[in-house]
């Protein structure tokens, strides 16, 4: 079966709310300020930033071991 291409033209126009749906008016709504979080059980930007990063690894000639160097930035110390 072929749909006329004036219908899938329609179709396009389609919108993508749900017409049921309570629409939400922005001017109620509260904002409230942005602020980063910290804490123990928060992991935040600074944490990401200071987290271990490993190397490329060397294996040993008996392909046995490997040797990782890691490296760490610390924002305290700057490096």
């Amino acid at each position: 079966m072929r749909f006329p291409l004036s219908l899938l033209a329609l179709a396009g126009q389609v919108p993508l709310q749900d017409r049921f749906s309570p629409s939400t008016n922005t001017s109620t709504m509260r904002t409230k300020a942005f602020a980063l979080k910290e804490g123990e059980a928060v992991f935040s930007p600074k944490d990401l930033i200071e987290l271990t990063r490993p190397g490329e690894g060397v294996s040993n000639d008996a392909g046995d071991l490997v040797l990782v160097a890691l490296s760490k930035y610390s924002l305290e110390h700057k490096k």
